[in-house]
């Protein structure tokens, strides 16, 4: 039986798997891999190993590593996020399910903060119009 085994490293670059290189063992193209995802422009990597029968004229692959950038933050995350969930009741659902940061919350936060604004420098502006009246008349 003749079989070949290479090793693809592929990185993840505009939303698409492209293939970086092509290596015959694998210790190296997991070095290179783990290489690539600690520098500033990947943010995934995965090894595939492709295994050709030449017998059979058949190809194998399969994926021996696999890595993106905050993987293990999104999973953390979503867990929490599900623990939240099943503490609170249905009436404070909305309220728990809000993400940090929520661009729509912050929104309404500006509005209100800047109608009480209006609202006050306008009563100011009235005072100090009513009192120069008083004292002009």
């Amino acid at each position: 039986m003749s079989h070949s085994v290479s090793y693809e490293l592929l990185s993840f670059r505009g939303g698409n798997w492209v293939i970086e290189s092509i290596y015959d063992t694998k210790d190296v193209a997991l070095q290179e891999a783990r290489r690539l995802l600690a520098g500033r422009h990947q943010t995934g990597v995965k090894v595939i190993e492709e295994t050709y029968d030449a017998d059979t004229d058949n190809t194998t692959a399969r994926i021996v590593f696999s890595r993106q950038r905050g993987e293990g933050k999104s999973r953390r995350k979503s867990r929490e996020e599900d623990e939240e969930k099943s503490k609170t009741d249905s009436a404070a659902a909305p309220a728990a399910r809000r993400k940090r940061g929520d661009p729509a919350f912050l929104n309404y936060i500006l509005i209100l903060v800047f109608s009480i604004g209006g609202i006050l420098f306008g009563v100011i502006a009235l005072v100090f119009w009513y009192l120069q009246a008083l004292g002009g008349a």
